[in-house]
């Protein structure tokens, strides 16, 4: 039996050109995946800067809104298997 993967689930609490804060709702990022999924996101190219805060669930992410739109980012958050 194939298990599915788990995509990270988050949705857009406060958007601002160039920053953004997420509200992750997905527990295994709050359970131990927190450092790798700041390294995944600070080795995108648009991604200035990343804070990760598990006891509120937050994800603040700085950005170049030169290259890459707030929406496609988060696409991009939603797009990645916690089991990656």
């Amino acid at each position: 039996m194939e298990v599915s993967p788990t995509f990270i689930q988050c949705h857009p609490v406060h958007t601002i050109r160039g920053r953004m804060r997420l509200r992750l709702e997905t527990p295994q990022v709050l359970n131990g995946l927190a450092e790798t999924v700041e390294d995944v996101l600070r080795d995108h190219p648009a991604v200035q800067g990343v804070r990760l805060n598990p006891v509120a669930r937050s994800l603040v992410v700085a950005y170049d809104a030169d290259i890459i739109e707030a929406d496609d980012l988060i696409h991009f958050v939603r797009g990645w298997s916690v089991e990656q």
